[in-house]
């Protein structure tokens, strides 16, 4: 199991993490689920709100970290890859690649299944 000292694994800060965080704010956004209420989605928008206030109390403040600020912050971090993930794959899984290699639509479908595949790492 590698650690943060070892030399094959970044540490993820709160720089990261709350870009990641906007990210997800933005997709919540695109997706509009601040217009719906229903109880999933009212539950994912107030757990968002609160981890990006959490986010953003430890990105803006000289709080130091604790392993356990930092694991609460990877965690999530990884559960917004996640999401960044399944959101690609639901997209990609629509569009099959075209007879046509030349064709932009094709290029699009690559560098989306490029972007993916960096999203799983």
């Amino acid at each position: 199991m590698a650690t943060e000292d070892d030399k094959g694994v970044v540490p993820i800060g709160e720089g990261q993490t709350l870009l990641l965080n906007i990210g997800l704010i933005y997709l919540l956004a695109e997706w509009k689920w601040y217009s719906r209420y229903e109880t999933l989605q009212l539950l994912s928008i107030v757990c968002v709100l609160v981890f990006t206030i959490y986010v953003l109390f430890h990105a803006f403040s000289r709080h130091p970290l604790s392993k356990t600020h930092r694991f609460i912050l990877s965690l999530c971090s990884s559960i917004i890859f996640l999401i960044f993930s399944i959101n690609h794959i639901s997209l990609l899984m629509v569009d099959t690649v075209r007879e046509s290699a030349i064709s932009i639509s094709n290029w699009t479908l690559i560098v989306n299944y490029f972007l993916l595949g960096v999203a799983a790492i």
